[in-house]
């Protein structure tokens, strides 16, 4: 696994090497390392640094995958980079058009999509609808858990006044019967990815992310002695809350069907 590693950041670097037009001494120059470094890691015999990633990155910002990608071998994900640099979350995923609600009889002029940055109440907001699944149970769900990188090629228009974070809110399916009787498998869920803070998601349901897992959608609470991801369905065993997960946001609320009565 080591070897395919490195074989996969030798080739990223002689591509992003390639594209800037430029020769092992003048990467070796901007990044502040020699010649022969950049060498060693077109050849796979060397890594750069922690620090060294972040400056490939940096100079691989006119190919957002090759950037990110040498991001987050440096360990970072984009909401560390959103922290500390909000205006990267523009280039993160195209902007989102925020639909101004129409009434009935209204003029053409007045009907078309618009931009608006600071939409009113009685606007509509397109939330992306991403082909990812959360977990509900046995299943495994998506694995990825960057989802302001993910991309989509549907939306849900909602009412603003649903969507608190317009731009940090995205849609997921379902997958599992763990969370009924409120979701049911294939349900569509919308998740607030800024609402990640566990001191005030108890007993709220959020979508969760595990390495082994993947995403996973689950109710929080804080018991007396311990955190932990308890079921709405009571046949699902509780899952005691480690270091391992990671809060991806709150569900804001559902769309779906109920199964047919027998």
């Amino acid at each position: 696994m080591y070897g395919l590693e490195t074989s996969s950041l030798a080739k990223r670097i002689i591509h992003l090497r390639k594209f800037l037009r430029i020769s092992q001494l003048e990467l070796g120059t901007r990044l502040g390392v020699t010649p022969m470094t950049v060498s060693r890691w077109e050849t796979g015999l060397g890594l750069p640094t922690g620090t060294g990633l972040l400056k490939l990155g940096i100079l691989s910002q006119e190919d957002a995958d090759t950037c990110w990608w040498f991001w987050n071998r440096a360990g970072l994900t984009t909401r560390d980079v959103v922290k500390v640099l909000p205006v990267a979350a523009k280039r993160i995923r195209p902007v989102i058009p925020i639909l101004r609600f129409v009434k009935a009889g209204a003029s053409k002029s007045k009907s078309k999509s618009n931009f608006l940055s600071n939409p009113t109440e009685d606007s509509l907001v397109a939330i992306p609808f991403l082909p990812i699944v959360a977990a509900a149970g046995k299943e495994v769900g998506s694995s990825s858990h960057e989802l302001n990188r993910a991309r989509y090629d549907k939306i849900i228009a909602a009412p603003k006044l649903w969507c608190p974070n317009p731009g940090h809110t995205v849609a997921m399916r379902v997958k599992g019967d763990s969370m009924e009787p409120k979701l049911f498998d294939g349900y569509i869920i919308v998740v607030d990815q800024q609402q990640t803070e566990k001191t005030k998601l108890n007993g709220k349901m959020v979508v969760v992310h595990h390495d082994n897992f993947g995403l996973v959608v689950s109710r929080f609470w804080q018991l007396k002695n311990s955190e932990t991801l308890i079921s709405d369905n009571r046949e699902h065993e509780p899952v005691v809350w480690s270091s391992a997960w990671s809060v991806i946001g709150k569900v804001l609320w559902w769309i779906g069907e109920p199964k047919d009565e027998q």
